[in-house]
């Protein structure tokens, strides 16, 4: 396959590159939405009882039921004043989809990020995985992609299941 700068790949892995380094992270993964972040998330870590914050957006829990997690919700009235970033209790995913800030990454976690028009990067719909762990993110690009690799179809081999969430 000849090398092509501006195949849709490489402005995806471009990208991803870019926030990885703002972000201060080692790797990141686009997604097509937070949801689908958290989702993956809760998934490759085989997520059992989480808990979230009572006051944040509806997805949130339904991603961690889908992925076969139970929630629980902490209706503290400390943890519902949480501001752009709280912990997927006690797993290392934070649902970050408020906040976009030079190296906000946190070391051994999953964060999760937003892109909105009514986000910090107002585009159309996306989201991001930030980690440092290059296992998770060979996981992360095949479940995004349907099981598939970056490749084209006659030449790929899937071996895993995936979602659509590219």
């Amino acid at each position: 396959m000849p090398i092509n700068k501006h195949s849709p790949y490489n402005i995806v892995r471009m990208f991803e590159e870019e926030i990885a380094h703002y972000t201060g992270a080692k790797y990141a993964v686009s997604v097509d939405s937070c949801t689908n972040a958290l989702f993956l998330c809760c998934k490759y870590l085989q997520v059992n009882d989480v808990t979230i914050p009572s006051k944040t957006y509806l997805s949130v829990p339904m991603s961690i039921i889908h992925s076969g997690g139970d929630v629980i919700f902490d209706t503290s009235p400390k943890v519902n004043h949480w501001k752009g970033i709280y912990q997927l209790k006690p797993y290392p995913i934070y649902d970050s989809a408020k906040r976009l800030t030079k190296d906000m990454y946190i070391n051994g976690s999953f964060m999760c990020l937003s892109f909105h028009i009514k986000k910090h990067l107002p585009i159309g719909k996306g989201g991001m995985i930030l980690t440092d762990s290059l296992e998770a993110v060979e996981w992360f690009k095949k479940a995004r992609y349907e099981g598939r690799s970056e490749k084209y179809y006659k030449e790929d081999n899937i071996e895993t299941l995936g979602w659509k969430c590219t």
